[in-house]
């Protein structure tokens, strides 16, 4: 086999193996509880890597309660039964944007499943996490680039200038926590 030496060379090979279909059916209650638990482990996530990272366990002290509410909501719509035809309600979405951004959720679900095995003694499988962080999620961000029109390079580019603005020199703790997000947005949207 030969080595890719670019997204561009990357992107119609991986193209050419993407499932179609015209619309997105599936159950929308449970569908919208699955995201909204997804979003609030994330969140409590993103506390933990704070506190480690960043010695700031703030957001890991004070959002995690609220998350755990909402995690317990969400439990009681997941207990309900499904029937299947309550798999037909059509999700209004693009069936392109929603194929790829719920598999960059799912290849992040099999990513903290390698996080997992690392810190609970079984290792780091280095082929797995190459295989899911830059080969299965590369693979639905080439789906997404062509359906929105997005330049692979001019994101990367972007979030770099963006990291430039909220560390001009390098990384501080104090410049984490204090962020001018207008003036990185404004960096995001370059096209």
């Amino acid at each position: 086999m030969t080595k890719l030496n670019s997204f561009t060379e990357f992107q119609p090979l991986a193209l050419r193996t993407e499932s179609h279909i015209p619309v997105v059916k599936t159950n929308l209650r449970l569908l919208t509880a699955l995201l909204v638990a997804n979003v609030a482990i994330t969140e409590i996530l993103d506390g933990v890597k704070k506190q480690v990272f960043y010695g700031n366990s703030k957001k890991l002290f004070e959002g995690t309660a609220e998350q755990i509410a909402t995690l317990d909501k969400v439990l009681e719509i997941i207990k309900e039964d499904l029937a299947p035809d309550s798999l037909e309600q059509v999700v209004d979405i693009n069936p392109r944007v929603f194929h790829g951004l719920i598999g960059i959720i799912t290849e992040a679900g099999e990513l903290s499943d390698a996080l997992l095995n690392g810190i609970t003694g079984g290792g780091v499988d280095a082929v797995n996490i190459q295989e899911e962080a830059t080969g299965d999620i590369g693979w639905y961000q080439a789906i997404l680039n062509d359906e929105l029109g997005l330049d692979q390079y001019q994101g990367l580019t972007n979030v770099i200038n963006k990291l430039k603005v909220r560390y001009p020199d390098k990384f501080s703790n104090e410049l984490a926590a204090n962020r001018n997000l207008d003036a990185e947005r404004k960096e995001l949207e370059v096209k």
